[in-house]
């Protein structure tokens, strides 16, 4: 947890320290002063500025946020509810209510080196069986970008899907301390190159960045096309060095330390579908992944029993997931998804495997703009094989059918 802490402490510090440097570079020489009413940011246009907006020399510091609440309906079969919430039976609440609120913090500084823009993102979260009074605060994102590199935490390389969804798909969807740079390579391709954090060990959209992980640092690569029609393509990878630490709980399966080589290649296409409608987008995600299975958006615990169990061979596993959305109007629009993981290890004594399907689909009314009112059904099938490791792999097999309500207000 100190080591956690410390790379915390050095990713705000360095956030703080490119922002200073960016000031004083903007107030010994930058040129003209601007103010707020010159400087925009990459989320809008000079038609629409957004949030509000803080004017300092050569620089400016916009504040923006939402806050969402969502009413979470447990519809399954009490044998399938059992089931489908990893046995914890008729102690898991049917009705879940979540209140979610965001602070976004962006600045963006006119210097003689470039334009520096820093972001930071703080989530407030309370459920109804939290365990807490007043929920918690987290910080779900801190970085600064200069000339295309950055440096912070933030969204992985791996990123690319992102559905507008209550219900969780199966994708990599992780963030990281990280070093990056990006470059053009032409007027359609960019290719981009990063130092990551170890891959998370833990749920991060509870933790926040401290989720980060030091162990097993990664390396990624990512290279994206963008079509004059809207058309993006999305190709990347992963390599780790994963280290398992040795097994003296048991002396059956005893062993030694071991360091294993992680690897996943992950493709992802954007298709705008004109033909259904102004607006309308299909997107896509496939990863493949070789002892580096957080990437394929599981929350099933294989990859911990190779601290456990010896292993004859790696974990792997791949996922899928696919999204429409569609606008039927100004004021309504619906999504829909369907995703597949399997996942799998080869272990002494036992060969765990998970498959998981998830559907879903939602409609959204917007009757102001910055309001949005919905509703959405999701429902998940996972397949637990423990095959020898019962008592030791979380989870077990069963269905479920989940219901939402929400509301979100931006500011």
């Amino acid at each position: 947890m100190k080591r956690r802490t410390c790379i915390s402490n050095g990713l705000l510090v360095a956030a703080m320290v490119l922002m200073s440097a960016s000031l004083a570079s903007a107030q010994s020489g930058a040129g003209e002063t601007r103010s707020c009413a010159d400087i925009f940011f990459n989320d809008e246009s000079p038609a629409r500025p957004r949030g509000l907006r803080l004017d300092l020399p050569n620089a400016c510091v916009r504040f923006t946020g939402e806050i969402n609440n969502n009413f979470q309906q447990d519809l399954s079969t009490p044998e399938g509810r059992a089931s489908a919430h990893s046995g914890q039976g008729s102690t898991t609440p049917k009705s879940i209510d979540t209140t979610i609120g965001y602070l976004n913090v962006d600045t963006k500084s006119i210097t003689r080196l470039g334009d520096l823009t820093t972001n930071m993102q703080v989530q407030w979260l309370k459920a109804t069986n939290d365990g807490t009074d007043l929920g918690t605060a987290t910080i779900q994102s801190l970085y600064g970008s200069m000339n295309g590199v950055t440096a912070g935490y933030t969204s992985s390389l791996m990123n690319f899907w992102g559905g507008d969804f209550l219900f969780t798909a199966s994708t990599p969807n992780i963030s990281v301390g990280i070093v990056s740079y990006e470059a053009p390579l032409n007027e359609n391709f960019r290719i981009a190159a990063a130092v990551e954090s170890g891959l998370p060990s833990s749920q991060q959209t509870s933790l926040g960045i401290a989720s980060l992980n030091l162990q097993s640092p990664t390396v990624t690569g990512r290279l994206r096309y963008f079509g004059d029609d809207g058309l993006v393509l999305h190709l990347s990878g992963v390599v780790r060095q994963a280290e398992f630490p040795a097994n003296t709980t048991s002396p059956l399966f005893s062993s030694s330390a071991a360091t294993r080589t992680g690897w996943a290649p992950s493709f992802g296409a954007s298709v705008p579908l004109r033909f259904l409608g102004q607006g309308d987008v299909f997107s896509m995600q496939a990863t493949y992944a070789v002892n580096a299975l957080q990437v394929l958006g599981t929350k099933a615990d294989i990859g911990r029993l190779e601290s456990i169990l010896p292993s004859t061979g790696p974990t792997s596993g791949w996922s899928v997931v696919g999204s429409l959305h569609h606008v039927w109007s100004s004021q309504f629009q619906s999504n829909a998804f369907a995703s597949y993981i399997s996942a799998g290890a080869d272990l002494i004594g036992t060969r765990p495997a998970v498959h998981t399907t998830r559907l879903d689909a939602n409609i959204y009314w917007f009757p102001v703009e910055q309001l949005r009112l919905g509703a959405e059904i999701g429902w998940v099938r996972t397949e637990l094989a423990a095959n020898g490791a019962e008592g030791l792999l979380s989870g077990v097999s069963g269905t479920a059918l989940v219901g939402y309500l929400s509301a979100k207000l931006r500011f």
